[in-house]
């Protein structure tokens, strides 16, 4: 694909990074000089090479080259710690790493790895003489590491044919094009990497790689490079909005995404009041699923903000019971999928495959429902589930999204506990207030029109963090005690 664009979109900036502007022919030239760096280094079909960088444009060159090879490319989080980047390490029988010149634990890679810095990347070698691998969609062609790095760690197989899945919902939902920036926010060393620079090459259009994350940084960005798209987490949204993103120029900017587990619809809304032009939505999926499960096409977005959308082309969706079998429409259980999408599997861990991946279903383990349109809604993960004393079923992210509607209300998780003077579990809200807390009896008050009552919290904390996991997700056991 880059090829067909070094031709039909040769002087076309493919890359935006501080002042630099790259083409597509520049591309082009610079990802064969590092192929035949890499030929030269002894990498070959079928080797794993690590790269642990931050997002630059070392990380597309590395990984087109590796590509081009039909090497498999294999982004670490460079935020792990030394001892689950040996098991990483181990686990992908990594030929090669490449890490940032200042990366903490080269020299503890070093001793399970050969290891290079960046900076030896060859941008000036002339094109190799052997001939690029041959389109393969069968091909392993990424390693992801999603969870576990003690015992046998998941790391998820994807083949080139799970590649072109995104930039198939791209064209399908959000009509991108040729003309579209693509904001690179979110690590590159996540799967955000890869199927934005698959995006950029399906269409043609350019990828602005943005190293600097803070509310200011993220609009100065948007409005100097002209962004036309922005996928993220909820919590770089919420830095935009609180940096005052009407002072900044952003009429170039079409769709923001907000992908992730629960996304707080007050965020989308306030995105959108703000920010009346731009189609504000949600995307749905997982790394295993590569990794849009669901989108909620751009026509759709304004009367839809709390849907997590529809399926995308390649995947099948549905919910089912705890039996597996399709629930209709407004049933709660488990949101599941079959289809292209789905992983090759956890490389060399069957176990953990075959928990994920039964009689060809993927489960993801969230809850959710379903409209008679078609339109899927997210509920959190089933293990958050609450079971009240009267036996009903509580799922925290429908309550957070409604106490998170409350102007005093910053931030807030739901949890149960379990309190033997009141003879079962307690729905329990913890709440970071914005400014002066309100009286628990006003949130009660504000939930009660708003949810049936045995969804109301009985007790509410106010606090000034929530505890989070290491990838910024609430610390749920933490908060039950």
């Amino acid at each position: 694909m880059l090829r067909q664009r070094a031709v039909d979109r040769a002087d076309h900036p493919a890359l935006l990074f501080h002042d630099e502007q790259v083409s597509f022919a520049e591309l082009d030239r610079r990802t064969e000089s590092v192929r035949h760096q890499l030929l030269d280094l002894g990498i070959g079909p079928g080797d794993a090479v690590g790269m642990l960088l931050p997002n630059t444009p070392a990380f597309v060159y590395l990984y087109l080259a590796l590509l081009r090879i039909g090497a498999i490319p294999t982004p670490i989080d460079v935020r792990l710690g030394a001892a689950e980047v040996t098991v990483l390490a181990r686990h992908c029988r990594l030929r090669l790493a490449f890490v940032a010149p200042d990366y903490a634990h080269r020299d503890v890679l070093s001793a399970h790895v050969r290891t290079l810095d960046t900076d030896a990347l060859r941008l000036d070698l002339p094109p190799p003489a052997a001939a690029t691998r041959p389109y393969d969609p069968a091909a392993t062609a990424l390693y992801l590491h999603t969870s576990g790095t003690t015992g046998i760690p998941k790391v998820v197989e994807l083949t080139l044919a799970h590649l072109d899945c995104y930039p198939h919902a791209m064209s399908r939902f959000w009509h991108s094009g040729p003309d579209w920036v693509l904001a690179m926010i979110l690590p590159m060393s996540h799967i955000s990497g890869p199927i934005l620079i698959n995006e950029m090459l399906d269409k043609g259009s350019t990828l602005a790689i943005v190293d600097r994350i803070s509310g200011p940084a993220l609009l100065e960005a948007a409005q100097r490079y002209r962004f036309t798209f922005m996928h993220g987490v909820p919590p770089i949204f919420q830095m935009m909005l609180t940096a005052e993103p009407e002072r900044y120029d952003l009429s170039s900017v079409k769709v923001m995404a907000l992908m992730g587990t629960s996304v707080p619809v007050t965020v989308m809304r306030a995105l959108k009041t703000r920010l009346p032009h731009v189609k504000v939505l949600q995307g749905y999926g997982l790394t295993e699923t590569s990794p849009l499960l669901t989108g909620t096409p751009s026509e759709a977005a304004d009367d839809h903000l709390d849907s997590i959308g529809i399926a995308v082309p390649d995947a099948e969706v549905f919910i089912a019971d705890a039996q597996g079998r399709p629930l209709p429409p407004g049933e709660v259980g488990e949101i599941v999928a079959r289809g292209k999408v789905v992983m090759k599997g956890y490389l060399d861990n069957p176990a953990a495959t075959a928990a994920r991946i039964r009689n060809g279903v993927l489960h993801t383990g969230d809850a959710g429902r379903q409209d008679e349109h078609g339109f899927f809604y997210h509920l959190g993960r089933m293990d958050d589930q609450i079971v009240t004393r009267q036996g009903l079923n509580v799922y925290p992210a429908e309550v957070e999204n409604v106490l998170l509607g409350h102007p005093q209300v910053l931030d807030a998780a739901v949890v149960g506990q379990v309190d033997d003077a009141e003879h079962g579990t307690v729905l329990t809200a913890y709440v970071i207030p914005r400014g002066a807390a309100p009286a628990a009896s006003e949130l009660r008050r504000y939930c009660l029109d708003r949810l049936a009552q045995f969804k109301v919290p009985q007790r509410f904390h106010f606090v000034t963090e929530l505890p989070r996991t290491g990838t910024g997700k609430v610390a749920r056991e933490r908060l039950r005690g």
